[in-house]
């Protein structure tokens, strides 16, 4: 059935990410969006290309807003406020933070890649191809991040040693991520932007 086939789909997406723990905690993502995709799946039974252009179009949107408040969130740790380990307010902004981020790994990794590679194979045009080389290459800023999460999550329980290496650690996050929009957008460009003349005629 079409659900499940998705779930395959989303594990080979995971096998793209190389190490065995990061394929384990990416699928316990999942588990958050389950109900959702479900809901969705059934909605785009029997949807045309280009229903299902202007849906991905619409899911990228938001997508990219989540990025754009992740961003905002990352200079707000990184250099606009000085993070103070006893201040409520600092371990709010290092939680939130957190919590954005996983939140746009899981669903670019479940959701996004999933349904540009769907919308590719449907154009027959090859920019699937593109897909599968650069799906690789988001390997190290999705176990970056994973690892931040894990340190930093539970602000009450974050070691010390964590603590003082915060900025370092947000630094080479930083690095990272900047790579990881490079490729998605690069995605997005090939997989989708080049369809949208198809789609409105």
């Amino acid at each position: 059935m079409i659900i499940e086939r998705h779930y395959i789909v989303a594990d080979v997406v995971a096998t793209y990410v190389t190490q065995k723990v990061i394929c384990v905690r990416m699928r316990t993502l999942i588990k958050r969006r389950r109900g959702q995709w479900e809901s969705n799946l059934i909605m785009q039974e029997g949807q045309s290309k280009e229903q299902h252009w202007h849906e991905v179009n619409e899911r990228i949107k938001h997508w990219l807003d989540e990025r754009q408040e992740l961003i905002i969130d990352f200079c707000a740790l990184s250099g606009v406020y000085e993070y103070k380990p006893e201040s409520p307010e600092s371990q709010q902004w290092l939680k939130k933070f957190c919590e954005i981020l996983i939140d746009y790994v899981s669903a670019g990794h479940f959701e996004i890649y999933y349904e540009l590679m769907r919308e590719a194979e449907a154009f027959k045009d090859g920019s699937d191809n593109l897909g599968k080389i650069l799906l690789p290459c988001l390997t190290e800023s999705t176990e970056q991040a994973l690892s931040f999460n894990d340190r930093y999550a539970d602000c009450l329980a974050v070691k010390h040693d964590d603590l003082s290496l915060l900025r370092e650690n947000l630094s080479h996050l930083g690095e990272a991520m900047v790579h990881r929009f490079e490729y998605e957008d690069q995605l997005i460009e090939a997989m989708h932007n080049t369809h949208r003349q198809v789609s409105a005629a």
